[in-house]
């Protein structure tokens, strides 16, 4: 039974390593390297039992590294999606829409712009404090700039999903319970819709209009 579990943990390391090889941490290839050593030595009779670390630890760890993957790419598909709907909206202001020069003149290169410096920054921090959270920094800030361009509810809820974000990252880093980091994140969502709500450029074109339509 125990040569059985060897199998079945070195098999799982096989196939979580393949897919997770670029980020593996250098416990995932202990337990590798390990389980290798062992499950040669288990045909000859000969196998340091105590030297595995159990198999729950081996599942969990491989896991581990499967839902950062997993939850990395929900984030950036989901911001890019609210993204590239804010940018439709922000079209339907203007008669060509997404292709109309006055869109890009009247502020949406400075939506981009504000978007890339967000992904830099977010992604530089995100590496300073730790790696795994570089997705949800990078998308988190890249929402907050298009917010801080923008006004009123396009702003707010852009903000307040951005605010989320990054308080639950630096939640995640400042505390241990789970409480606690739900409230940094509910605490930076509000101060995420102050910033996208407030009217910072209302002479910036695509703001004037989306205020004059609102006044209407």
């Amino acid at each position: 039974m125990k040569t059985n579990g060897l199998l079945c943990a070195f098999i799982f390391l096989k196939f979580s390593s393949s897919l997770c090889k670029p980020q593996a941490t250098p416990k995932h290839r202990h337990l590798h390297h390990v389980l290798d050593h062992n499950l040669q030595g288990s045909h000859t009779g000969f196998v340091d039992y105590g030297a595995v670390t159990s198999f729950a630890e081996v599942v969990y760890e491989g896991w581990r590294l499967q839902a950062i993957y997993i939850s990395a790419g929900i984030i950036i598909v989901v911001d890019l999606l609210l993204l590239g709907f804010t940018f439709w909206q922000t079209g339907k202001l203007f008669s060509h829409g997404l292709w109309s020069k006055k869109l890009f003149k009247g502020g949406g290169c400075w939506m981009i712009v504000a978007a890339l410096c967000g992904i830099i920054f977010g992604s530089c921090l995100g590496y300073m404090i730790s790696i795994p959270l570089i997705p949800l920094m990078a998308m988190g800030f890249m929402l907050l700039g298009v917010a801080f361009i923008l006004v009123g509810r396009r702003g707010a809820i852009l903000g307040g999903i951005a605010g989320i974000q990054i308080g639950l990252a630096f939640g995640s880093i400042n505390f241990s319970s789970i409480g606690a980091i739900i409230t940094e994140g509910v605490l930076c969502s509000f101060a995420g819709i102050c910033i996208g709500f407030i009217p910072i450029f209302p002479d910036m074109r695509i703001n004037a209009r989306y205020i004059q339509l609102g006044l209407r």
